[in-house]
């Protein structure tokens, strides 16, 4: 049995031997190529680390080709045979629009300004609303504090306490 395995297993690393494309590397591209019935088949992804001698003598190791910009690539459906311009990114992960107009330094500049004027507006509301809440709270308390001070009978400094306490109510609950 052990036999039978084995010879399947050799038959079937021989027959895919035979039938695959024998792949040759450009050194000069670093592009693997698949030579199919005489045919030349040019592949740039998927077939393993492309590399190339920088000028300094350091060999550099990619998954990309050597200045490879994306543009004029398709994705090609294999089901549906149609095919869709492949989106193109920056290196933060932001898809560049190929219609979109690049923007002039000023204009960059304008944009930044509206952009740090509407942050400033939002922070100044949001430090209002919080105001105006701690003045609430602040009046709630200074309340309370004339309240309790006022109905002490035995307090030190009472007199003081309670002007104190109406001195806070009127500053804060106005």
């Amino acid at each position: 049995m052990k036999k039978s395995v084995l010879a399947l297993t050799l038959f079937t690393m021989v027959s895919v031997a035979v039938a695959a494309p024998a792949k040759r590397r450009d050194f000069k591209t670093g592009k693997i190529g698949a030579d199919v019935s005489g045919v030349k088949i040019q592949t740039i992804s998927g077939d393993g680390p492309f590399y190339w001698q920088g000028a300094n003598g350091a060999t550099t190791y990619s998954d990309t080709p050597r200045n490879h910009t994306g543009e004029g690539v398709n994705i090609l459906n294999v089901r549906t045979h149609t095919s869709t311009a492949m989106q193109q990114q920056t290196a933060g992960g932001e898809i560049i629009d190929p219609n979109k107009k690049e923007l002039s330094l000023a204009e960059k500049q304008a944009q930044l300004a509206l952009e740090i004027a509407e942050d400033n507006k939002r922070k100044e509301a949001e430090n209002k609303r919080r105001e105006e809440e701690m003045k609430k709270s602040n009046c709630q308390m200074s309340r309370m504090n004339l309240q309790n001070a006022q109905s002490a009978n035995r307090m030190e400094n009472r007199e003081e306490a309670i002007a104190r306490y109406q001195a806070d109510v009127s500053k804060y609950c106005n």
